[in-house]
C-alpha cells in the first residue's frame, strides 16, 4: 500500500470573510495546531440573555432591518406571550451563524447596555 501524504492548501481569510475561518499554512502539521473557535458571547450567556433581556421590540425592529428576520419570523417573534419566549425564539433565527449572531449583539448592546456590560464584565 502506498503512503499517501496530505496536502492542505492555504486560504486567506479575505476569501471567506463571514465564515468564520482562519488561515491555516500549506503541511499537515500546521493544520494540527490551528484551535477551535471560542464559543460566541451569546451563545455563552444564552440563559442569561432569555432571562433578563425585556425590551425586546427595539431588538426585534433592528434585526429586521438588518434583515437577520424576514417578515413572518418577525411577525412570529411578536406575536409570542413572554419576553422569555420571545428571545427564544430569537435564538433559533440566529442558528444562521456568527455573522448574525455579531449583528444580534451588536443590536443587544445598543439597547441592553448595561446587561451586556456586566456578563462581559
Amino acid at each position: 500500500m502506498e503512503n499517501i501524504e496530505t496536502v492542505f492548501l492555504p486560504f486567506y481569510t479575505d476569501d471567506y470573510p463571514k465564515s468564520g475561518l482562519s488561515a491555516v499554512g500549506g503541511s499537515s502539521t500546521e493544520a494540527g495546531a490551528v484551535k477551535a473557535e471560542e464559543e460566541h458571547f451569546v451563545d455563552k450567556h444564552r440563559k442569561e440573555l432569555i432571562q433578563r433581556v425585556s425590551n425586546i421590540k427595539p431588538i426585534l425592529d433592528g434585526l429586521f432591518q438588518e434583515k437577520v428576520l424576514l417578515d413572518e419570523a418577525y411577525d412570529r417573534i411578536r406575536s409570542l406571550a413572554t419576553s422569555q419566549d420571545q428571545m427564544r425564539e430569537i435564538f433559533l433565527c440566529m442558528k444562521a451563524g456568527d455573522a448574525c449572531k455579531n449583528i444580534f449583539l451588536s443590536i443587544l448592546q445598543e439597547n441592553e447596555r448595561f446587561l451586556i456590560s456586566e456578563l462581559k464584565g
